[in-house]
């Protein structure tokens, strides 16, 4: 809330910061809370960082991970690893 508060809801920073939310509540056992998190952020940080950066590759394959039929585990999905 504080990000969105002060640099806007949708600035690039706000964003990332909803994709770690959106791990948190994958752990948490509501995943497809998660997921609109995620989907919300990827077209605002795809403009900000261009398709190619390494931080966005991590929140595509977050993404990709968490909605698989095989998802991990809230367990596990804590340990995927998302640059900053």
């Amino acid at each position: 809330a504080l990000y969105g508060e002060s640099l806007g809801a949708e600035h690039p920073m706000t964003q990332l910061v909803a994709v770690h939310q959106a791990r948190t509540l994958w752990a948490l056992q509501r995943g497809a809370e998660g997921l609109v998190l995620i989907d919300h952020a990827l077209p605002v940080l795809r403009t900000a960082m261009g398709r190619d950066a390494p931080t966005l590759k991590a929140v595509e394959q977050l993404r990709a991970e968490l909605a698989a039929p095989e998802a991990p585990t809230p367990a596990t999905a804590s340990q995927i690893t998302l640059l900053l």
